[in-house]
């Protein structure tokens, strides 16, 4: 299957702008009114309600970081790192790696460290959430 044949299928809507100012209230409204005219559609944000986003929400409320969920994702990265990949992509899986150990130890995040772990995030999304619904059609907003 060709790159053009996967991505005719389903079409993504992002809508961008300034914390506070209506997006995920009007992608909802978008969503809901694109399903309600046939349109297969799924919402999405980010942070996701995947693991890394949980992970970024309890950062930013500045709630201790659920230990089971840290276990859990470390290991998923750290099964990745085993893989044969390229080298830039074991980097950041060994910076995210040493990111989730800094959480473990209930350390302070930086401004870099919380933008990698919004990298793994819409890394995850990508992967997991939206193009396999662009693959079989559904619209994303």
């Amino acid at each position: 299957m060709e790159k053009e044949e996967v991505f005719s299928k389903g079409k993504f809507i992002l809508i961008e702008g300034l914390n506070g100012s209506g997006k995920t209230t009007q992608a909802q409204k978008l969503a809901e009114r694109l399903n309600s005219s046939g349109i297969k559609t799924l919402f999405n944000h980010e942070p996701t309600n995947g693991d890394f986003g949980k992970i970024i929400r309890q950062v930013i409320e500045k709630k201790m970081v659920d230990r089971d969920l840290l276990k859990r994702v470390l290991r998923a990265v750290n099964e990745y790192l085993g893989d044969k990949e390229a080298i830039s992509t074991r980097q950041f899986n060994g910076q995210l790696s040493a990111i989730l150990q800094t959480l473990k130890r209930h350390s302070r995040l930086s401004e870099k460290e919380k933008q990698v772990l919004f990298i793994a995030d819409r890394l995850d999304d990508i992967l997991n959430i939206i193009l396999p619904n662009l693959k079989i059609g559904t619209w994303m907003v």
